[in-house]
């Protein structure tokens, strides 16, 4: 079937088509060959995966999932990542409710990346081919009104490993007030990586994606409207204060509450450590409109470290935003159980 999507401004537009064997009822063996063509970098990329699934019956485990994807996209102009990823996946249901939107999911991937060179210098230590065995368990519980999720991860690398938990839960009350709180803790448990080598870092606001699964409009850009572009991932702070990233460890808090409508004040707090330096203690609060949950927000920053940013020239360099464009999450938008 044709394709139409934009993923990034490296590869604008880009149009393809999509052959698979999906239909109505599961299949215990899916392939997808989706080939593109970005408009902007007059490239070829896209995306090809096989799945094999088994679905289990009167069992917890819902259902097993092995499968190889691999991917091919712009990170930058003129500069390309393929990813290769054979994975197996285990889903875990509520035996006598599967319509509910809870579950645990245990993956174990391993990653490799190949990074054709970029103008960031910053690269040039991670152009060699790189891997990363990653195991992940999640517990979702995916409701408008009480969401909950929880998640641990490991990562380990020829020069780096990493263990990282996550726990996030949202609250929406019978009179349309929300509250929304996150606790992110990482460390390394081991780093031999120099010390100018920060693409595998924690990050306080901005998340260095060398794992290439956040869907940053502007990858590689450090400056106007795409740099503010926010994921709230690692460290999830809206201001951009210095030092930015952590080598050793990092623990943040994230916070927000309804004032009206969908209009909240958000809280960030948190430290994070370096080699040879004390833990630094950042913070940093705002205005936070919630027009879409996940999918389109503006922050606002009033104060924090960098003391009032309102009253700050170049005030608005200092906003950011989430914004999704990518049709197979806005299709998670309409999955939830809203009550």
């Amino acid at each position: 079937m044709p394709l139409t999507e934009f993923q990034n401004i490296y590869d604008g537009v880009k149009l393809g088509l999509n052959f698979n064997n999906r239909g109505i009822l599961a299949k215990p063996v899916i392939f997808a060959i989706a080939p593109t063509y970005g408009l902007k970098s007059k490239t070829i990329t896209g995306s090809a995966k096989v799945l094999f699934n088994k679905f289990h019956e009167d069992s917890e485990l819902f259902k097993t999932m092995l499968g190889l994807t691999i991917d091919r996209a712009s990170f930058d102009y003129g500069a390309f990542i393929t990813k290769i990823q054979p994975f197996a996946q285990f889903t875990f249901r509520p035996q006598n409710n599967l319509r509910s939107n809870s579950l645990k999911r245990l993956q174990l991937r391993y990653i490799n990346i190949q990074k054709d060179e970029s103008r960031n210098p910053l690269d040039d230590n991670t152009i060699p081919p790189y891997q990363v065995f990653n195991v992940r368990y999640l517990s979702l519980d995916n409701n408008i009104a009480d969401f909950k999720k929880w998640y641990i991860g490991l990562q380990f690398s020829e020069n780096f490993g990493k263990i990282n938990l996550n726990y996030e839960v949202r609250k929406r009350t019978p009179k349309d007030r929300h509250y929304n709180l996150r606790i992110f803790a990482g460390a390394f448990l081991y780093n031999t990586l120099l010390e100018t080598e920060t693409n595998f870092n924690y990050a306080l606001d901005r998340p260095e994606n060398y794992l290439f699964e956040y869907n940053y409009l502007g990858q590689s850009e450090d400056s106007g409207i795409l740099a503010q572009q926010l994921l709230v991932a690692e460290g999830g702070f809206k201001s951009k204060l210095n030092p930015a990233y952590a080598n050793q460890w990092i623990t943040t808090l994230n916070a927000s509450a309804s004032i009206w409508r969908y209009i909240q004040a958000y809280s960030d707090v948190g430290f994070i450590k370096n080699k040879g330096n004390k833990p630094f203690f950042g913070y940093d609060s705002g205005i936070r409109m919630d027009l879409i949950i996940d999918y389109f927000e503006l922050y606002f920053p009033v104060y924090s470290n960098l003391g009032w940013e309102i009253s700050q020239a170049n005030y608005s360099e200092k906003i950011r935003f989430v914004i999704t464009t990518d049709i197979s999450k806005l299709a998670g938008l309409f999955t939830r159980k809203w009550f």
